[in-house]
């Protein structure tokens, strides 16, 4: 109830005089292209307006597609023979479980491949990742703890853009649940990019939404190109 309430914009009162959310998207809008500009990102395929809101929100929100605020990392596929006893651990769908990543029994690699693998393949504190097939499709979990891990194959990292990435957290894993139940007949459940670009997200105005300060971002730039982007997506195999 608590959560309906904070995503339709009735938990907290809302001011009609706060500069509306189409500000802010038009900022998101354009810190992206300036990427795109630069050859550090793909331009993003047109999505499809939201015609039929799922629920009413406050006038000066509006309704967005996922995948205009947000970008994803997908993992890099290391191979079981690299691992070893200790070094840096790698997220894998597994390692997500109550919200947060599980290190009972995670696996690791050398600690060079922090120099080797672009560093947007890392997970630091307060990241958000997602399990995109598998037993544990859908759960998404953050990096709680001090340590940095990377990204294995399988597992996204979500970066929202300007977005409050818990208000975002609570919204998805209701949508995504949905998105699960519609392919419900497949044998092995999984999730794609696309799908998840896809989700209609009610985007607040700048003064409702926390800018989320990727710890990375002082030595890299969040929208370039990964060395596991030209890796294939099995989620979308």
């Amino acid at each position: 109830m608590i959560l309906q309430l904070a995503v339709q914009g009735k938990l907290v009162p809302q001011d009609e005089n706060d500069e509306s959310a189409s500000v802010l998207l038009g900022r998101i809008k354009a810190e992206r292209e300036k990427f795109v500009a630069a050859g550090l990102a793909k331009k993003q395929k047109d999505l499809l307006p939201v015609n039929d809101a799922p629920h009413t929100i406050p006038r000066n929100w509006v309704w967005v597609r996922l995948g205009e605020v947000q970008d994803f990392v997908n993992g890099f596929a290391f191979k079981s023979q690299e691992y070893t006893d200790q070094g840096i651990g790698i997220v894998r769908i597994g390692d997500i479980q109550n919200g947060e990543i599980d290190t009972s029994g995670m696996k690791y690699v050398p600690k060079d491949y922090l120099d080797a693998l672009d560093v947007r393949l890392r997970v630091v504190k307060g990241d958000l990742v997602i399990a995109m097939s598998g037993a544990t499709t859908g759960k998404l979990g953050f990096n709680q703890s001090d340590e940095m891990y990377l990204l294995n194959q399988r597992v996204e990292k979500i970066i929202l853009l300007l977005i409050d990435p818990q208000f975002a957290c609570y919204y998805l894993k209701t949508k995504i649940q949905e998105n699960l139940r519609i392919s419900a007949g497949s044998a092995i459940p999984n999730l794609s990019t696309e799908q998840i670009n896809n989700i209609a997200f009610p985007l607040p105005p700048p003064r409702r939404t926390k800018a989320h300060r990727h710890q990375s971002r002082p030595t890299h730039d969040p929208m370039r190109p990964t060395r596991s982007q030209a890796q294939p997506d099995p989620t979308t195999q």
